[in-house]
């Protein structure tokens, strides 16, 4: 049995109970040796960051990642509440080399830093992640599981820099957003194939199609604009109506083919941002794990052209992440996709690095230039 602790191994503390030595035979001194953190072995935490014990950790927090493993307002295909746990496990890809986190639960080490190579520069270097776990979901009682929710992320809004949410269905970010305690006001960015305004479906008001009528209700936030918008389950009142409000909604067929400084004009600028990304605004080529998949859905690249220019010319106060359904996510495609928008959302909010400075990650490295 060996003891993996701060990125070293050591088969000094268990050893000696397992294997006796023979009698006047000395010991073999223990050895320890550098290992790497790999994304198939340890426990599963959001980019293997320390797990939280203590809501006092958040103090300094720049990232506090929170499970929110709820689809009791599903409309149609259930299995979010997987969701969370699927995204943690993918985002450990990123941290099987010395570029990723060292952190244990024992180790409250910053993340190291990762390259981008398309950005030229280092993304989260020095960033103090926490995941905090998930909300205690209570089965068949969503009224009190949106309560917990809304404590949960109370907590975080009031402690960290910025919250990261996996969800669940799409229900659960009005009652994350109650939640928000910030003295400035929120502009609401929504990717997704559908408007998510309806008033209720059966009876039922709060599903997973009705959270942005919820949200634009709440009295911070100041505006809404929606991405990706696309497919034939939307309402052509709600369309009209969302608009006269002054509202943007920007199709995903106006992504495709319309031109970038189009788009970019429709974009807030100077804003305090809430990104609520669900899943299901890609393609289901690339997402077919979610709940309700529609074709023609946007492309890795145009979601990242989208997110950075919102993130290059606004602040982001919080995020989620929601829609991932692991019982229909062949081969894991979907909850990687998460896992690395995830990344990227943070890599662009938070990395300020000048991309023309080298960074030393204290990697061994042997050159690839000529001695002279």
């Amino acid at each position: 049995m060996l003891m993996y602790y701060r990125g070293f191994v050591s088969d000094g503390a268990f050893l000696p109970r397992l294997i006796r030595p023979r009698k006047n035979q000395p010991e073999a001194p223990m050895e320890s040796e550098r290992t790497l953190q790999m994304p198939f072995a340890g426990a599963v935490t959001f980019l293997g960051a320390p797990l939280m014990e203590s809501p006092e950790e958040l103090d300094g927090v720049d990232v506090a990642v929170l499970g929110v493993p709820f689809d009791m307002a599903t409309t149609a295909r259930a299995g979010a509440r997987y969701g969370p746990r699927a995204v943690r496990e993918a985002s450990l890809l990123y941290t099987y080399h010395e570029a990723g986190v060292t952190a244990t639960t024992h180790n409250r080490e910053p993340f190291a830093g990762l390259y981008d190579i398309e950005e030229r520069k280092m993304i989260l270097q020095g960033c103090r992640i926490l995941d905090c776990g998930d909300v205690p979901v209570v089965p068949a009682d969503p009224e009190r599981s949106f309560r917990r929710m809304t404590e949960a992320a109370r907590l975080l809004f009031a402690n960290a820099r910025l919250p990261l949410f996996l969800g669940g269905d799409h229900a659960v970010t009005y009652p994350l957003l109650r939640g928000y305690s910030g003295a400035e006001p929120l502009h609401i960015v929504h990717f997704d194939t559908h408007l998510d305004v309806l008033d209720e479906l059966d009876g039922a008001r709060f599903t997973h199609g009705s959270p942005l009528r919820h949200v634009l209700n709440l009295p911070f936030v100041n505006g809404l604009t929606q991405l990706g918008i696309r497919g034939v389950l939307n309402d052509e009142v709600y369309h009209r109506e969302i608009e006269a409000l002054g509202h943007k909604v920007v199709t995903a067929y106006q992504i495709k083919f319309g031109s970038e400084r189009e788009i970019e004009a429709m974009l807030p600028r100077d804003r305090n941002l809430y990104l609520t990304v669900d899943i299901d605004v890609f393609d289901p080529a690339l997402a077919p794990g979610t709940g309700t998949p529609e074709p023609g859905g946007l492309d890795y690249w145009e979601f990242r052209r989208l997110l950075r220019a919102l993130l290059q010319h606004n602040r982001l106060a919080g995020m989620d992440v929601v829609e991932v359904s692991p019982p229909y996510d062949s081969h894991g495609r979907t909850a990687h996709l998460a896992a690395r928008i995830c990344l990227d959302a943070l890599g662009y909010a938070l990395s300020t690095n000048d991309a023309s400075k080298p960074h030393d990650r204290r990697l061994p490295r042997k050159s690839l230039l000529p001695k002279r």
